[in-house]
């Protein structure tokens, strides 16, 4: 990787981080929250939930599991680009390489396998009809304008809420941690030939780990609004 290369993805790195930081620690350090506010009443801003205990394991603890994984494989992520960054000056352990991506892929996977469960618990759960129909009267324009937020990503959300598309909203979620996964899976046989992956194959990466971030944050932040 020469250097200039080297230096415009450590800044597009620091970029994301900064921005990424904000967004998750200012902000309950959690995305997708309150997505069980679709499946169930009495959901609060405090996330206490007067339903019955089943139906909040089922869905919410979830939801937990998997936001937590995700946080993981994006810290694990960010640890192997650090590698990868450093490389000119310390040289490369692919080893210890290859550890980290793995570990990047399978908190993934678990991220994956909990919000199936979301999913699967989802469908047997009837919704929340008042609050679907909140979601469809909601001023998403103004809401995008008043907090500048990304307006590919934020529509992408709308497009979903706005039609009470839930097990869509849960396709996805999915569907972005595939995106993911396959183009980690895609690192990982490189690495595991002793090579480092094209810079622009971790920059994809990288926008990945952020847009699905960044969907599962506007999802919480329109549900928080309606609450």
């Amino acid at each position: 990787m020469n250097n200039k290369s080297k230096k415009v993805m450590f800044q597009a790195i620091i970029g994301l981080v900064l921005v990424f930081s904000l967004s998750i620690f200012g902000y309950s350090a959690l995305t997708w929250n309150w997505r069980e506010c679709l499946a169930a009443p009495g959901c609060t801003c405090t996330l206490t939930l007067d339903i019955p205990k089943s139906t909040t394991t089922t869905l919410k603890t979830n939801i937990i599991l998997s936001a937590g994984y995700s946080f993981d494989s994006y810290a694990n992520y960010q640890a192997f680009l650090g590698r990868v960054e450093m490389a000119d000056i310390n040289g490369v352990d692919f080893k210890e390489l290859r550890a980290i991506l793995y570990s990047a892929i399978d908190h993934m996977e678990k991220a994956r396998a909990e919000y199936e469960n979301v999913k699967l618990a989802a469908a047997k759960t009837a919704y929340n009809q008042e609050m679907i129909d909140k979601l469809m009267k909601f001023d998403y324009e103004g809401f995008r304008i008043q907090y500048g937020l990304n307006e590919p990503i934020f529509e992408r959300v709308k497009s979903l809420l706005i039609n009470g598309d839930i097990p869509g909203l849960d396709d996805t979620v999915i569907s972005n941690m595939d995106a993911i996964l396959k183009q980690l899976y895609t690192a990982r046989a490189i690495v595991d030939k002793d090579s480092t992956p094209d810079v622009s194959i971790l920059w994809r990466i990288n926008q990945s780990y952020f847009e699905a971030q960044l969907f599962g944050q506007y999802l919480s932040e329109i549900l928080k609004a309606n609450l």
